[in-house]
């Protein structure tokens, strides 16, 4: 949400897809699903009615600004998009991330590396949550270490279900944190289905990163 209106713009969000589409083998059917992180910014001592307004206002005009680029040429399927709140998110997965979530966060009170790893995100967070930056960030790559195994409902019209391969990215380079957490598998999960299944791409510097390769002490995570 910090970057919805420079660097996730409409107009950014769409160059991006034209451009990841060249580096996709054609497959039958490929989905986008773009999720707001609207919810996890209620971790913040702000007013929850300012915090809605706000946010409300700027996903709805995110969304609809995409839309009306994407359908301004042909080649697209509408129903290939989907949108997504991260409370949505939740909600629809409701089985498997409160369980999940709850390991994670077992995982940052007894694994002194993976505290570690948090930590040094909430220091380089541009949220400024402060302490609550710690349950913000526990959330968000507890949703992506979920996709990424195969475990997460995507609702997607023109994919319903049917996901091969799940692919997270994002302008930036990974958090410190999801890889640890990639890294330490807590939940020992699989998704052999998926070659993506350890690992995000970096829209900003054009760039795949496998986790697993990763070395958390000599990476440099800062943009």
């Amino acid at each position: 949400m910090s970057r919805i209106g420079n660097r996730q713009s409409p107009e950014k969000c769409f160059e991006d897809l034209k451009w990841i589409d060249t580096k996709i083998n054609r497959t039958e059917g490929i989905g986008m699903v773009t999720w707001y992180s609207d919810y996890l910014y209620f971790h913040s001592d702000e007013p929850a009615n300012m915090l809605r307004d706000r946010y409300k206002e700027l996903m709805v005009a995110h969304k609809n600004g995409f839309m009306n680029i994407v359908l301004k040429d042909n080649i697209w399927i509408k129903k290939a998009f989907s949108f997504y709140t991260f409370g949505q998110v939740i909600i629809d997965n409701s089985e498997i991330f409160p369980s999940t979530f709850t390991k994670v966060l077992d995982l940052y009170k007894t694994d002194a590396q993976f505290r570690s790893c948090v930590e040094f995100d909430c220091k380089n967070a541009p949220h400024g949550l402060g302490e609550k930056e710690i349950m913000f960030i526990l959330e968000e790559i507890t949703t992506i270490y979920l996709a990424a195994k195969g475990k997460l409902n995507f609702n997607n019209r023109f994919v319903p279900g049917t996901e091969k391969w799940v692919l997270h990215f994002y302008p930036g380079k990974p958090l410190k944190s999801e890889v640890c957490l990639f890294q330490k598998n807590p939940l020992k999960l699989s998704n052999p289905k998926n070659k993506f299944e350890n690992g995000s791409y970096d829209l900003e510097n054009k760039k795949y990163y496998d986790y697993l390769e990763i070395d958390l002490e000599s990476f440099n995570f800062s943009d």
